[in-house]
């Protein structure tokens, strides 16, 4: 049985990915990080993935947020470029917090950001650089750097968020490619007043298949959802998104990999596939209780 609803489960890859420009607006965004799959075509076993993909979203839209300040500072050089990511809705300032550590503030102000992803975003991102020398970039190449973002007063689509999110490079593979270890331990707070965690433990890779570069990522998650029940999420086949970003002819979704999320007193599996590596489209299956649903990513 197959059915088709609007987004509601997603796992955004950990690295480059879109960046997003912002315009203050009142208004209201024109989509939410997620939309709830009806409860009529499905239990609730959904609201583990549904926190789940949601925690997920917004840690790596902070890692998009940090990229594209850093890239205003040093990657693409002169901040008349900064017009390209962003509209003039955030004010970004610089701090020498140590000899080693810069930290990149990124506050979005008291009031609403609308942004072109038709998401909403207030409050501040605080981003620990690494910074022995070079650029700001070179922290992501040089092994055992850790990239630390904090979040103050900060929300996404009224989300509150607060926890932190790390990216340590591990060095090299056995053919010579980077990888990441990518931790998170977060607290969401929803406008209802309902509160999840979500801790993190992921590690994406570069490998080359087909003479296509993808970032593989393996690995885990766990928390509390939205109904207070403890759930676990795990990648049973990895997921791969293409290394390079959709502004420089890569696929901005994730093109194949499976998840499956479990939840506490309850049976069964939700399995999420994302497709077939080489496909590029917005499109992924879920199956639970032997239903398919088709989802559209954002």
């Amino acid at each position: 049985m197959k059915y088709f609803v609007r987004p509601s489960y997603v796992l955004i890859i950990v690295g480059l990915v879109l960046y997003s420009a912002c315009k203050k607006d009142s208004t209201p965004a024109t989509q939410s990080v997620a939309t709830t799959i009806p409860k009529t075509i499905i239990d609730t076993d959904y609201s583990a993935a549904e926190d789940d993909a949601t925690a997920t979203f917004i840690v790596n839209d902070a890692r998009v947020i940090a990229d594209a300040s850093v890239k205003n500072q040093d990657y693409y050089g002169p901040l008349k470029n900064r017009k390209i990511l962003f509209s003039g809705c955030e004010v970004i300032t610089w701090a020498k917090d140590t000899n080693t550590v810069d930290t990149c503030y990124i506050n979005f102000g008291s009031s609403d950001c609308i942004c072109n992803d038709g998401r909403k975003r207030r409050g501040e991102i605080m981003v620990y650089w690494p910074k022995l020398s070079g650029t700001y970039t070179q922290a992501y190449s040089d092994s055992a750097n850790t990239i630390t973002i904090a979040f103050k007063n900060y929300y996404l689509d009224d989300i509150n968020l607060n926890g932190i999110r790390t990216l340590t490079n591990r060095g090299h593979d056995t053919v010579g490619y980077q990888n990441w270890s990518c931790t998170a331990n977060i607290i969401m707070q929803y406008p209802t007043g309902h509160t999840a965690t979500w801790i993190s433990n992921q590690n994406g890779i570069i490998v080359e298949i087909n003479g296509v570069l993808y970032y593989q990522i393996t690995g885990n998650a766990d928390g509390v959802d939205h109904t207070g029940y403890t759930y676990e999420s795990a990648i049973t086949s990895p997921l791969y998104s293409t290394l390079y970003p959709w502004y420089l002819g890569g696929c901005p979704y994730i093109e194949s990999g499976i998840t499956a999320i479990t939840r506490e007193n309850s049976s069964n599996t939700l399995s999420v596939n994302y497709g077939t590596l080489g496909t590029c489209d917005d499109l992924a299956d879920a199956t639970i209780n032997s239903n398919t649903y088709r989802v559209i990513l954002p």
